[in-house]
């Protein structure tokens, strides 16, 4: 029995000097930035999974402490995943806007970029995600800030809900709902040119899809490197339940695509209203008829819109959210807000998005309220190839 232990524990050594040592000759060429101790085999990944499993934390809240240890930009290893953390805007800016072409991709390591490959565009890479990255880019250009048209369609929806909140008549209420109820049609509308009737059913069962949706992103943490903590993850959140709710979801959004193509069937072109939706089947049918390769599909479109309700809906609702908490929380930042609004205003006029350089502590306050509260806390991005920042290499 000694004679087998000893064995055992020989063979477990020499696999680990053997890891130690492969890793070693994989790292030894990097001037790699600083980090916290790692351990030998699992690098830092159970000082993480001590931190939110047991502790309780978020996963940003241990790479805040590990950044205030180490600095800005921090080295991390979690089993065989080399991973840096970049705490600071500006160097995040200086790599992933002045050398994108090497920091677009998604890690292919987490789930549901494994689940979601070339789909859509925010788990999309490759060829079809720059095709449809270049088509988005175009469009949020068409339709985006400063143009007129947008913001008669926001201003709309904003008229809408000032007369839901009327109706409260001053009285305690829960704001959620109406203000996911603007979002969402603000969102429709600029996809489709359509928009619901406040109130609507149908639309009421996709907001409350998509804040469900949500439980999913727990799925996309770091953890996911390691197979036998997806699996762990994946029972823990119950995956059958988690995957019926995007089924759902692609449901919902597939009756909403039909219903603008019915409409669109059925109304002249020149009454239809541009939208992304509308430009996109333009562009698909040109494609199709003049046998152009392309990923533009009816699956791709879905997916797109999927993507768009999400990673615009949930951030721009809690924001408004967060604005509403620290203007009860703080009566006179509100009351200087409400005073140069109608100073700069008065009582009636609509303010546009051209103006807001009259409002410089409102927008200050927003600014403010915006570091403080940040609704989307990591952003992953992989190296496509090896990249530099000042004496530091982020290998491929």
């Amino acid at each position: 029995m000694v004679e087998v232990f000893s064995i055992a524990t020989a063979a477990f050594g020499l696999l680990a000097a053997t890891i130690y040592y492969l890793w070693r000759q994989n790292q030894k060429n990097y001037r790699l930035p600083p980090g916290p101790k790692q351990n030998l085999i699992f690098g830092n990944l159970m000082e993480l999974i001590y931190s939110t499993f047991i502790q309780g934390e978020p996963a940003f809240v241990k790479f805040s402490q590990w950044a205030f240890q180490t600095g800005p930009i921090c080295y991390l290893r979690f089993f065989r995943q080399r991973v840096v953390v970049i705490s600071d805007a500006r160097i995040a800016k200086r790599l992933c806007v002045n050398q994108a072409d090497k920091f677009t991709e998604r890690p292919p390591g987490l789930f549901l970029a494994r689940v979601l490959k070339n789909k859509g565009i925010v788990f999309n890479d490759g060829p079809s995600w720059k095709e449809h990255r270049t088509f988005l880019t175009h469009e949020f250009r068409k339709y985006g800030f400063g143009k007129q048209s947008m913001e008669q369609r926001i201003q709309y929806v904003v008229d809408e809900y000032l007369h839901q909140i009327g109706k409260t008549d001053g009285k305690n209420h829960d704001p959620h709902p109406d203000i996911a109820t603007a979002v969402y049609n603000i969102i429709w509308t600029i996809i489709s040119g359509d928009k619901f009737k406040w109130g609507d059913p149908f639309l009421q069962k996709v907001i409350k899809n998509l804040e469900t949706n949500l439980q999913a992103v727990e799925l996309t943490g770091p953890h996911n490197y390691v197979i036998i903590l997806t699996l762990w993850h994946l029972l823990w959140h119950n995956f059958l339940r988690l995957w019926l709710i995007v089924l759902t979801r692609l449901y919902y959004f597939k009756k909403l695509i039909a219903k603008f193509k019915k409409y669109r069937e059925e109304t002249s072109i020149s009454e239809v209203e541009e939208s992304i939706m509308y430009d996109y089947l333009v562009k698909m049918a040109e494609f199709q008829s003049s046998g152009t390769p392309t990923s533009f599909s009816e699956t791709q479109l879905l997916w797109m819109v999927s993507d768009l309700f999400i990673a615009g809906g949930e951030t721009t609702v809690t924001t408004i959210r967060w604005i509403l908490l620290c203007l009860a929380k703080y009566p006179q930042g509100q009351e200087r807000v409400r005073q140069e609004i109608v100073n700069a205003f008065g009582w009636d006029s609509t303010p546009t998005y051209a103006q807001r350089m009259q409002l410089p502590y409102t927008e200050a306050f927003i600014n403010e309220v915006l570091r403080l509260g940040g609704v989307a806390p990591g952003m992953w991005r992989n190296t496509s190839q090896d990249a530099t920042f000042e004496n530091y290499d982020i290998p491929k």
